[in-house]
């Protein structure tokens, strides 16, 4: 597992299932269908037919003190993943600004045995149809180095909510730098990247073109380091669009 540094464990052998109800607009639940845990991280999960108009949505019960690592890979369509607790207690937003180029990752970690939701629905209103495919990479009880990991990702999703206002953009800048410092210090080149391609994208929406391509440019090397030729090539079509 690429996303988490220090952290690439087995997890083959669990026998939990990851249950998920899906609808279609407004019609009713389809019978509900187990998803195996992804015992390999390049291994090809079933794709699921996604259109504009449509959400599906997912549970997952997580015990005490356990670490969650959920994956959705898109093709061909870009998705938003909604993820709530049953209690009412957390409420997130999964939306990482690469369109359909990338995979979503959802991160949950709690201190209390919690059910969660998760809505899957396309990021534009009139999207054309597409698939996706969403598994299970990791779900072990977290460790010290995890609940570092999960505070520096708090940090860029604080970032990322700033983001969206244009009153608070500007401070979402500021707020990418913190998180990108935490994420220098556990040594996860991967968060870093993206937690600085995030702030690229800031700049674009600001007008300053000049600090987009800078930093854009800055993560290109990074993309190269731990052979992520996806979000490399992503990275260089954005520069050129600047």
């Amino acid at each position: 597992m690429t996303n988490i540094t220090g952290l690439k464990k087995s997890i083959a052998g669990c026998s939990f299932i990851f249950c998920f109800f899906a609808w279609s607009g407004c019609s009713s639940a389809n019978k509900a269908t187990g998803i195996p845990v992804k015992k390999d991280s390049k291994e090809a999960g079933l794709k699921i037919k996604l259109k504009s108009g449509e959400a599906q949505h997912y549970t997952i019960s997580l015990d005490a003190d356990e670490l969650a690592h959920i994956k959705a890979e898109q093709y061909g369509i870009d998705i938003i993943a909604k993820v709530s607790s049953t209690n009412g207690e957390y409420a997130e937003t999964f939306d990482s600004p690469n369109g359909e180029l990338d995979a979503e990752n959802i991160y949950l970690l709690n201190n209390s045995a919690m059910k969660y939701e998760i809505e899957i629905y396309p990021a534009q209103k009139y999207a054309d149809p597409g698939e996706y495919s969403i598994s299970i990479i990791r779900k072990e009880k977290a460790s010290a180095t995890d609940r570092k990991w999960m505070a520096a990702l708090a940090s860029t999703q604080k970032a990322d909510k700033l983001r969206t206002k244009s009153e608070t953009r500007a401070q979402s800048i500021q707020q990418y730098d913190l998180a990108a410092a935490e994420w220098l210090a556990i040594k996860d080149t991967v968060q870093y990247a993206r937690a600085m391609r995030s702030k690229g994208f800031v700049y674009i929406r600001e007008r300053n073109y000049d600090k987009a391509i800078e930093t854009f440019s800055h993560v290109i090397p990074l993309w190269k380091q731990v052979g992520d030729t996806r979000a490399e090539g992503f990275t260089y079509l954005i520069i050129g669009r600047v």
